[in-house]
């Protein structure tokens, strides 16, 4: 018969016919060793209300909602990085005569794990108008995600891991977000108004980026640099590789992690130029921190110094064995410590002005241009006794932006339009 598996844990062979390494180069990827059966009991109470009294509006309300996902973890059953692109067709043939790997990566054994999430929230909000060309809000709103960053984590077999975390301290219950905004019709005769406003907003933490925790230590990661080929092991067995190596690479949270927060103000103004033609000019800032990435706290010390590398001492590095890199590690018992942190920051600056002309005559038409000045840190650490060295542009950070749109009214109720964009190249990373 055939095998049947439908839940988290089963892992009979027949599960993973067809599964290969993963083979990936420069200009491709190939191969497919990954799966995962899981799914997530959502249960949610929400309830919100509106009043109106006077000259106010009132609108409150709150939500709880818990989101619990059994999930089996597949072993990853082998990915090999090539630093070069090479002739590759899938054949035995082709995978025989690879060279020169830049890295394997491996895991097992097969394991599973539980997510557990709850979020409360309650919102109170007003909007006032004292005078009828005058429209003022006022709200406040209190975010948690309570006991949702691994707290529930069992660490029974696994005990040495509270050399680095202890997850039942972990907690952010002081999520409390203010937000006041304004809207004023100038001379009360809707020709000019003008806005602004200031929120304080948090992001959930995703529970993606905690899973790997929860098999730290339940499932071994392998992590070769510069390997043997098409052996990585060195002729020894996977179990008896990494018993030798004894040096586990683990991913865990750092118990101060946070909520990522960002302070938004805005500002602008409305113009009607005449009837049928508006000019509108606004300025965001936004300022985020505590985004959450990952960092290595356990990374050789660095051999160089980067900012100075000749061609001769990256020669030197990249030819560096795992045993010479282990040996510059500060926990010299310990592999990669891939920790999850909130420490990613983003200043995010723009000025956005908008013509716009609204249809009427046959036609409209919409110029749009948007200039930022956008500064960010918060892609996963590269290195980590010099994070300062991620500090720059997104990789679609796009410092202007135009857009100009036309319509037009043809016979037989057609209407012919055109958009045009204009951006400026993202930028380059080495």
């Amino acid at each position: 018969g055939t095998a049947k598996w439908d839940q988290p844990g089963e892992f009979p062979a027949e599960r993973f016919d067809g599964f290969t390494p993963i083979y990936n180069f420069p200009s491709f990827h190939w191969g497919a060793n990954a799966q995962s059966l899981n799914w997530t009991n959502r249960f949610e109470i929400k309830e919100d209300f509106s009043h109106v009294r006077g000259q106010h509006q009132f609108k409150f309300g709150g939500e709880y909602a818990q989101y619990i996902s059994p999930e089996d973890v597949t072993a990853n059953r082998g990915t090999w990085t090539f630093g070069q692109d090479q002739f590759f067709d899938g054949s035995a043939a082709a995978i025989a005569n690879l060279r020169n790997p830049i890295s394997f990566t491996a895991s097992f054994p097969d394991t599973t794990r539980k997510m557990e999430n709850y979020w409360m929230n309650w919102y109170v909000q007003d909007e006032w108008k004292p005078r009828s060309n005058l429209t003022l809000n006022f709200g406040v709103r209190h975010d948690i995600q309570y006991r949702s960053f691994n707290n529930q984590l069992d660490l029974t077999g696994r005990e040495s891991l509270r050399q680095f975390i202890n997850p039942d301290s972990r907690g952010d219950l002081n999520n409390l977000g203010p937000r006041v905004g304004m809207s004023w019709d100038v001379r009360e005769d809707g020709q000019t108004v003008v806005r602004a406003a200031y929120g304080r907003f948090y992001q959930y933490l995703p529970q993606g980026s905690l899973r790997n925790e929860q098999s730290a230590l339940k499932q071994n990661a392998i992590s070769i640099p510069n390997p043997s080929y098409p052996d990585p092991y060195g002729g020894l067995s996977q179990q008896a590789f990494v018993t030798v190596s004894a040096r586990p690479n683990i991913n865990i949270v750092d118990d101060n992690i946070e909520n990522a927060s960002g302070d938004t103000v805005t500002a602008g103004i409305s113009r009607q130029l005449h009837q049928n033609l508006a000019l509108h000019v606004d300025g965001v800032y936004t300022d985020l921190r505590k985004f959450a990435r990952t960092q290595n706290i356990n990374q050789a010390v660095p051999a160089f110094d980067f900012k100075t590398l000749t061609a001769a001492q990256a020669a030197t590095i990249s030819a560096f064995t795992a045993a010479q890199i282990n040996a510059r590690r500060p926990l010299a018992n310990w592999g990669n410590v891939t920790q999850l942190a909130a420490n990613g920051w983003s200043d995010y600056r723009a000025i956005y002005v908008r013509l716009d002309k609204r249809f009427a005559n046959g036609y409209q038409y919409l110029l749009s241009y948007t200039r930022d000045w956008t500064e960010n840190n918060v892609n996963n650490v590269t290195d980590y006794y010099n994070p300062q060295n991620d500090i720059g542009p997104l990789p679609s950070d796009r410092r202007h932006a135009l857009v100009v749109s036309y319509a037009s009214q043809l016979p037989a109720n057609v209407i012919l339009g055109v958009i045009y964009n204009f951006r400026t190249t993202t930028p380059f990373s080495a």
